[in-house]
């Protein structure tokens, strides 16, 4: 295959700078909730703090990483942490370019990049995600993918497939679709009888292993193993504990909104066409495979203990409310689909053919076959683990990223040689009008989002927390604005920089209310800015003098908290157009 032209190179240069342009400090002045989260717990681990055991969060620590390298190169710059956002979709574009320009051809593959990554840029909002620092692997694994397909060697790259896996889950544990959609090809290539692909799956599996001990080890070395199982883990299987038909209606949501925007909409057609070609080219082996008498039994074993699973992870992660989170989720859905298969193998109730029409394209082979297999089988494992939470935040889809590039790749490839002879230009026009489709509306906004723009309320916080504390004070912000930390330099005075997780009633505990209470009086913080966020209610206002130390409605323990701050601080002032109160230590207020 020829090489690929510099210019080719240029292009993937200048569609990142064009995803990215919005985002960059130049126009977002000051970055959204959940990047001040991170950029404030990357600073601190540049001082030697751990994350988990110092600092709490809920996400997986290479974004920690990440932001603690962008912050340290840049001397703390917010256009350090932009910059590794930038070298990482950089690196995403051209691992996925090199792997569809491979199994697809150039043009397929610059259409259907193009138009993932024109709709990435709809979905960033923001930036600085965990979702966007693990497209390089998730995209890594596919070109590793892609070249053992072609040479028809897997070895050492089995391997680092298995380590790009393991990145993008301590990225975040829901970002497994794409590597997910990988294994699963894998084992039915062995399960269909061709043996060493359960070597080729056995390699990822190390790899996997080896790059999540590693990260194990740093925190068993640090003390702080139990603190990231609680917290990564624990507390996340709390925060997604959701009723099934939540669950489904977040489904429903997602599709909804990915009917709004024409790359995830055409991606979603792509899908359909896709499952078709799929089931045509391996339904009779598939067939024959679960035709074997040891299939029903061992479905039925597999499904009844994946169900039981489901219903006692509650226990195994020591969650404090029933209900249905990710672990759940995935075991549940799993076991039915084992039982019912096992059901219907036992009673000999499979169809013996598949009648299905021939899908009028180019017939794939090999890498491309490959793709098309993955994507087909890990996009709706993709759209389950967005709705985890139910959520459904516009950065979510993000996730969706590597699986719309293959499908709208693929997409692409089959209008392309939908033609005959006598209109050889055809497909090339139908190909440029579906990439047009896709890029016209996000070319309209893009001018709008150019603008530079600055979070008012943030930036007279942080102004006000310079000019009322030295370097050295702690400065406790009640809510969730860790950013006012980071931009102000002020550390916070607990591990808690931010308070969502103790007014969480399945996850908040007296003991740990009562850790914040021990944290401030230890660290005792020089200011408390009341955020009034009605998520983390804090004092009410009451008149001079007087102090209200009701805590009904509040999680147990924060009554002390209130009564220390009642008798050691005094209201002083209020900040911004959002009236944040400011509580100051009073002088002669105790130690």
């Amino acid at each position: 295959m020829k090489r690929v032209p510099f210019g080719f190179y240029c292009l993937l240069l200048l569609l990142t700078a064009v995803v990215l342009a919005p985002v960059c400090p130049a126009f977002q002045q000051i970055p959204g909730r959940d990047a001040g989260v991170f950029m404030y717990v990357g600073s601190q681990v540049l001082d030697g703090q751990v994350p988990y055991r110092d600092l709490w969060d809920h996400k997986q620590p290479l974004i920690f990483l990440v932001n603690a390298i962008g912050l340290g190169l840049s001397g703390g710059s917010l256009w350090g942490v932009w910059a590794m956002e930038f070298a990482s979709l950089f690196a995403a574009a051209v691992l996925a370019f090199r792997a569809l320009r491979k199994a697809f051809g150039a043009g397929a593959a610059a259409v259907g990049l193009s138009g993932a990554m024109v709709t990435l840029g709809v979905v960033l909002h923001g930036g600085n995600y965990t979702e966007e620092f693990a497209l390089p692997f998730q995209f890594g694994a596919l070109a590793l993918l892609v070249d053992a397909e072609q040479n028809q060697r897997y070895g050492w790259r089995s391997v680092a497939l298995g380590m790009c896996a393991a990145a993008a889950f301590l990225f975040k544990q829901s970002l497994i679709g794409i590597t997910a959609g990988i294994g699963l090809y894998l084992l039915i290539r062995a399960l269909l009888g061709q043996r060493s692909y359960f070597l080729h799956l056995a390699g990822m599996l190390g790899g996997a292993l080896l790059a999540v001990g590693a990260v194990v080890a740093y925190f068993a070395l640090n003390g702080a193993l139990l603190d990231y199982w609680q917290l990564a883990f624990g507390y996340n299987q709390a925060y997604s504990n959701l009723g099934l038909l939540e669950r489904l209606k977040a489904i429903l949501d997602e599709l909804e909104y990915m009917s709004t925007l024409p790359g995830l909409a055409l991606g979603l057609a792509a899908w359909v066409a896709g499952v078709i070609v799929i089931l045509r080219r391996f339904a009779g082996d598939i067939l024959g495979f679960l035709g074997r008498r040891w299939i029903a039994p061992a479905a039925l074993v597999l499904g009844a203990l994946l169900v039981a699973l489901a219903f006692s992870s509650d226990y195994l992660l020591g969650s404090a409310q029933g209900g249905f989170g990710l672990t759940q989720i995935a075991a549940l859905l799993l076991g039915l689909a084992f039982l019912g298969l096992g059901v219907l193998v036992w009673r000999g109730t499979l169809p013996q053919r598949v009648y299905l029409a021939e899908f009028p394209a180019h017939r794939l082979q090999g890498a491309g076959l490959a793709l098309l297999a993955v994507a087909v089988m890990a996009y709706p494992i993709e759209l389950v683990l967005i709705g985890l939470s139910a959520r459904n935040y516009v950065y979510y889809y993000i996730t969706l990223t590597p699986v719309v590039s293959l499908l709208l790749t693929w997409l692409a490839f089959s209008l392309l040689r939908f033609h005959d002879e006598r209109y050889p230009q055809v497909g090339l026009a139908v190909a440029a009008a579906m990439l047009v489709t896709i890029a016209l509306s996000p070319a309209i906004a893009l001018p709008s989002q150019l603008r530079p723009g600055i979070d008012q309320q943030i930036a007279d916080a942080v102004q006000y927390v310079e000019a009322h504390t030295g370097q050295e004070d702690t400065v406790l912000v009640w809510g969730a604005e860790a950013m006012v930390n980071f931009l102000s330099g002020r550390q916070a005075p607990s591990r808690y920089s931010y308070l969502y997780p103790l007014y969480m009633p399945s996850y908040s505990t007296p003991q740990r209310v009562g850790k914040l209470a021990d944290d401030i009086a230890t660290h005792r913080p020089v200011l408390i800015l009341d955020t009034r966020d009605a998520d983390t209610p804090f004092l009410e206002e009451a008149p001079a003098g007087q102090c209200d130390t009701s805590a009904e409605g509040r999680p147990e323990g924060m009554q002390a908290i209130f009564q220390y701050v009642c008798e050691h601080y005094e209201l002083v002032d209020h900040v911004g157009a959002g009236a944040w109160r400011v509580y100051r230590w009073k002088e002669g207020g105790g130690q």
